[in-house]
């Protein structure tokens, strides 16, 4: 691919082109997900369909069925004689996640929900009910009971999810911790396990239903199980954003009426990598806060904000009203730049300026390598965002990073709004 930077100083520009190779990711750095809604397509498109078995893992046969009353839409219905077998490999890691909804019709001893492994003597599965005759994860034959203090209801929809990090395990149920531990053993040390859902090879297959498969190659933070454990059916539905990592937060978004995204003869679009600008972070947060009346000034405050001009111009005026945002002062006046993209750090800002600009003690060591008190314009603003669990930015071989001066992408906005509105 090309990319092309200019840079604008006055009447002045000057543009240079730099040539950049995209490595191709493996299967095993991608995410694979299951949404049920009629069928079992993987819906990023990285694996082939899962397949149906009978009453074991790896025999022939068996039927699926679907209903209406998912959690997001449709949803699987195994009958406890048919499984589900999903891809080969589709763990190879030490790091990894998975995250489903049960709603269990019956609780057996043993039964497994979600089940791999590379032998019959190397495995983890998932027990809605396991030997303590509670939620439980555990691998064998190296015995590891990862074992929660209750049983799932039946009847009843229960987000269940676990992560492994290296060792390092925590089973989650409805988005908290119900068990955390160390030692989980390293099963996943080739490319060929085999994996499914309601079957293994030895006990009664699951009877229930199962919504929202996910599987990661990374061990998921709390706070995006938590992000998980709480779905939302997007109203209106957008064609680009299935799959996304965002899609909760999107969903939410679409459904408080706070986007509605383009129109575009194949469908609704969000365009969730697309960057957010200024003037569409106004209408986002003015929509959030219900639409306040505006009493409109009779001067615009900034020379590049008019009436007749500017889309979103209530909303900035608004904005400006609140002080979420003051703009920049030049020699001409100030300026708002409506189209200019949100970077990271003033995302902190506004979204701080929004709380009520809380009290808020900066800490004695930054969470993040790339943001110091003494480089970092919006230090306290970004290390409050942080404190709030609204962000954690990304993990590295260095620290964590920010990245206060990368752009706001639209994904990552509606998440942080998403958690925004999450807080107590």
């Amino acid at each position: 691919m090309t990319l092309t930077a200019t840079a604008v100083n006055g009447e002045a520009t000057g543009s240079k082109d730099f040539e950049v190779t995209v490595l191709a990711t493996t299967e095993a750095a991608g995410e694979a997900a299951w949404s049920f809604d009629g069928d079992l397509t993987e819906s990023t498109g990285t694996y082939a369909p899962a397949t149906t078995t009978g009453n074991r893992l790896t025999t022939t046969g068996g039927t699926a069925s679907y209903v209406d009353d998912g959690v997001v839409g449709s949803a699987l219905r195994l009958d406890g004689e048919s499984g589900v077998r999903l891809p080969d490999g589709l763990i190879r890691t030490h790091q990894y996640s998975v995250s489903l909804w049960l709603r269990p019709a019956a609780l057996t001893q043993f039964t497994t929900a979600f089940f791999g492994g590379p032998t019959t003597t190397s495995w983890i599965s998932l027990n809605p009910r396991g030997w303590s005759d509670t939620t439980m994860l555990w691998s064998g034959e190296a015995w590891y009971d990862a074992v929660s203090p209750t049983l799932i209801p039946t009847g009843e929809w229960t987000h269940v999810a676990f992560t492994v990090d290296e060792g390092a395990v925590t089973l989650y149920l409805d988005g908290e911790p119900a068990f955390a531990g160390t030692g989980f053993p390293d099963v996943f040390t080739t490319d060929d396990a085999v994996f499914g859902l309601g079957v293994n090879h030895w006990d009664v297959p699951y009877e229930g239903d199962i919504d929202e498969l996910g599987v990661w190659s990374r061990s998921l933070t709390p706070t995006e199980i938590a992000d998980l454990a709480n779905p939302v059916d997007p109203e209106p539905s957008f064609i680009d954003v299935e799959g996304s990592e965002h899609a909760v937060a999107i969903g939410w978004l679409a459904a408080e009426g706070i986007s509605t995204g383009w129109s575009t003869p194949s469908g609704q679009e969000f365009r969730p990598l697309a960057q957010i600008k200024r003037d569409a972070m106004a209408a986002f947060l003015y929509r959030y806060s219900g639409s306040p009346e505006v009493t409109l000034p009779a001067e615009s405050p900034f020379v590049d904000v008019t009436p007749t001009s500017t889309e979103f111009y209530e909303e900035i005026m608004w904005m400006f009203q609140e002080g979420i945002s003051t703009g920049w002062e030049t020699s001409a006046g100030r300026e708002f730049r409506p189209l200019a993209p949100v970077k990271r750090d003033a995302m902190a800002a506004f979204l701080y300026r929004y709380a009520g600009q809380p009290a808020w003690t900066d800490p004695g060591e930054s969470p993040f390598v790339d943001v110091t008190a003494s480089s970092t314009e919006f230090f306290t603003e970004i290390t409050w965002l942080e404190s709030t669990g609204i962000t954690t930015g990304w993990s590295t071989p260095a620290g964590q990073e920010y990245r206060p001066l990368a752009y706001t992408k639209r994904d990552a906005m509606a998440t942080f709004l998403y958690r925004f509105d999450q807080l107590d």
